[in-house]
């Protein structure tokens, strides 16, 4: 009777023993969770590349070298979509004439909303463009497994929020989408009536990736 007394109390130490081993890994794993992980977004921010265009008080327009700068500005910048084109001259003549020189070569201009410290005798030319900045993916910091409290996990979200970082075309869409203002009906059917017309201009046709670079020779 005493060995089984003693067995028995030898087994109730082991049970509470493992148990409070147990419960002190599983309160240490929680506390890897906390529930409130920072969720995975992309950073966004607008940019401001600028030029000053040097022109005398009475010049009406840009002289080629001016002209050949700013267009080099332009380049190197490589200005494309979602770009945005902005002058800071106010209302003055060299403003009206960077103005008038950039709408002739086909860009949109519009006057900079604040100021962009142009100095005295230049205008200054801006692009404004917005870029995005991912997330610092992937983030493993807490163990995936296990997890009794089913809380989102640190790498929660980091593939999807990468995927759309790289994709978009334009990153201030991920602030605020542009409207969309539907299909032009009147361009689609103007199109199918020069088509039907025999109208279509067809673009001519190239010799190129032929050998010898010569025109087309007619089938005979």
């Amino acid at each position: 009777m005493a060995n089984t007394q003693k067995f028995y109390t030898i087994g109730r130490v082991a049970a509470l023993t493992l148990m409070t081993l147990t419960l002190t890994a599983c309160s240490h794993q929680n506390a890897e969770w906390s529930g409130s992980e920072t969720e995975k977004r992309n950073a966004v921010e607008m940019v401001r590349l600028t030029h000053d265009v040097k022109m005398a008080a009475n010049e009406t327009q840009l002289s080629p070298a001016a002209a050949a700068g700013l267009m080099g500005f332009l380049n190197g910048v490589n200005f494309g979509y979602g770009d945005r084109l902005v002058l800071d001259a106010g209302d003055s003549a060299a403003g009206a004439a960077v103005a008038r020189y950039l709408t002739t070569a086909g860009y949109a201009v519009a006057p900079s909303l604040v100021p962009l410290g142009a100095g005295d005798g230049a205008v200054r030319v801006a692009v404004e463009r917005y870029v995005v900045t991912l997330p610092s993916c992937p983030d493993w910091r807490q163990k995936a497994w296990p997890n009794y409290e089913n809380a989102p996990s640190s790498n929660f979200g980091c593939a999807n929020a990468t995927a759309l970082g790289l994709m978009v075309a334009n990153p201030r869409d991920l602030i605020e989408g542009d409207n969309f203002a539907g299909p032009d009906g009147t361009q689609a059917a103007t199109a199918i009536e020069r088509y039907h017309a025999d109208k279509v201009k067809w673009p001519a046709k190239s010799s190129a990736g032929k050998s010898g670079g010569g025109a087309d020779t007619p089938a005979k």
